[in-house]
């Protein structure tokens, strides 16, 4: 099963002189050779550095983690943690001090429907599953290890779910059915903005989440399908042709109508100049014959001068509608092919 992801930022509260960034880098999804990568970050009491510090530790992870697509994602997620980790040691090894500030931070990945994540301090990570909410970050951090980042949690996502990293602990000023409900709905920028304006009033300080809602792709057809599809459609069209022959050669088709009805003004005008000739005649013999002699030299069965005309109008107007209904019919055609 193939998902697609969405994700928003969200920052909330004052700036009290901490760094709160998010950071993330989508390579595509839908295949354990890609992936999405999730970085959000706070430092605290180093606001010189912190910048720097955070663009090092998103550096080192997306390089690390996309270096090798052969190899599985938990193996790769494991060893960009270990790349971060070892970057942020060499931070602190060129400071006298040791210290490079206090960090919160929770780092992600997504690759197929799999989640990977780490944590360090008070940033946490939440599923929320059929509007129930857990905290899956809980319990990563090892305190007597000397690394930011130690152990690793990893599990399935379902269509539905909704992952919120943050860099506070965030239960602490929302309930966690409160903060399922908020963060449930289908347009993840909408259920942030509620998110927003519900903690405004709450949070004293500036903290930064990362909202991801899983969705289930539409999943893309084979080859073979593809294949299948394009054999499919070749039968139907030989059919069709096979029933209606005349779909092949419209073109001949309109030509041999119209040249029909060229061909039936053509003898009704013949005979109306042939009419009008006898009727020369008879009307210069009319001077010695009688009124009704004169009369019936311009009707043939009963048809009388107006009426030849009214014909000819009316097939005029036959020729041209037909002609041009033809070669709609023409141009259909071809656009079906």
């Amino acid at each position: 099963m193939v998902l697609r992801t969405q994700y928003e930022f969200l920052f909330v509260g004052r700036d009290e002189g901490s760094f709160v960034e998010n950071y993330a880098y989508d390579l595509g999804e839908g295949s354990d050779h890609s992936g999405k990568i999730f970085i959000n970050l706070e430092i605290q009491n180093n606001p010189a550095e912190a910048e720097a510090i955070g663009d090092t530790m998103f550096d080192t992870l997306r390089k690390t983690f996309f270096a090798d697509l052969e190899k599985e994602p938990y193996l790769r997620f494991e060893d960009a943690v270990k790349v971060v980790n070892k970057a942020l040691s060499v931070l602190k090894e060129e400071k006298v001090s040791k210290f490079i500030g206090n960090i919160n931070a929770v780092i992600a990945a997504i690759v197929g429907n799999s989640l990977y994540l780490t944590q360090a301090g008070d940033a946490e990570a939440y599923l929320v599953r059929r509007k129930l909410l857990s905290n899956v970050s809980d319990g990563l951090q090892d305190e007597s290890s000397d690394d930011i980042f130690n152990n690793i949690a990893s599990g399935t996502l379902e269509p539905g779910d909704v992952v919120v990293v943050n860099s506070t602990r965030l239960l602490r000023y929302v309930s966690k059915s409160d903060l399922a409900k908020l963060v449930s709905g289908k347009n993840m920028v909408a259920s942030l903005a509620e998110l927003k304006d519900f903690l405004s009033s709450e949070v004293l300080g500036r903290i930064g989440l990362i909202g991801i809602s899983v969705a289930e792709a539409i999943p893309s057809l084979s080859d073979k399908e593809k294949g299948q599809i394009v054999t499919h459609l070749q039968k139907e069209e030989i059919n069709s042709v096979m029933e209606t022959p005349v779909r092949g050669n419209a073109g001949g088709a309109m030509k041999d109508t119209v040249s029909k009805l060229t061909r039936m003004v053509s003898d009704l005008k013949g005979q109306v100049v042939s009419l009008a000739r006898s009727g020369n005649k008879a009307g210069r013999s009319g001077l010695r014959s009688s009124g009704r002699s004169e009369s019936s030299s311009f009707a043939i069965g009963g048809w009388g001068k107006e009426k030849i005309f009214t014909a000819i109008i009316i097939l005029v107007v036959i020729l041209t509608v037909g002609i041009w209904w033809l070669r709609s019919r023409a141009a259909e055609q071809a656009e079906i092919e």
